[in-house]
């Protein structure tokens, strides 16, 4: 129904970290896929050869399918056929239960990449509550940079996005649109 109201006045539109199936919108959207790829890069250069992923699915919203794209290529491409996948939503404590079975499922895994900070949080929560010494048995690295990122303890490595910056440019596409 908003995209008919919109459609039907004819107003321009600019969507800021979101999708829609067609094209009639300019978009501003971060690179999911190419900052995943360097985040799970970061720790195959550091020696990880058992790196999970957590907070994703193959059906997951775009941007956080297209980090788990992004996961998928960086093992692939240095030659790491083993993935270790907790599929579930950032909603709730689905990453703690998600987590908590991948890493008891395969305690080799040394290193997990996350979808978001906010998963990223549960995951650190759910391996303290193992055990697991933060970044010494496990290193973490996630995406989004929010501000609680700041906060944490052990520190958070995460791929930071742009939100102003983002902003910026979405303001100048409806500028250009208007």
């Amino acid at each position: 129904p908003l995209q008919r109201m919109l459609q039907e006045r004819n107003l321009p539109v600019v969507l800021v970290d979101s999708y829609t199936n067609s094209d009639i919108y300019d978009a501003v959207v971060s690179d999911n896929f190419g900052g995943a790829y360097q985040a799970v890069n970061y720790l195959v250069m550091r020696g990880h050869r058992h790196i999970g992923i957590v907070g994703s699915g193959p059906n997951a919203y775009p941007s956080i399918r297209e980090r788990r794209e992004g996961y998928l290529k960086a093992l692939s491409d240095s030659g790491i056929a083993t993935t270790y996948c907790a599929d579930c939503v950032s909603a709730n404590d689905e990453p703690v239960g998600a987590s908590r079975a991948l890493l008891l499922q395969h305690p080799e895994v040394t290193a997990l990449f996350t979808a978001s900070d906010s998963v990223a949080i549960a995951v650190m929560r759910a391996a303290q509550s193992m055990g697991r010494r933060l970044p010494a048995d496990l290193s973490i690295v996630s995406f989004d940079d929010i501000d609680t990122a700041q906060y944490l303890t052990p520190a958070l490595t995460t791929m930071r996005v742009d939100k102003v910056g983002m902003g910026r440019m979405a303001v100048q596409l409806l500028i250009n649109r208007l």
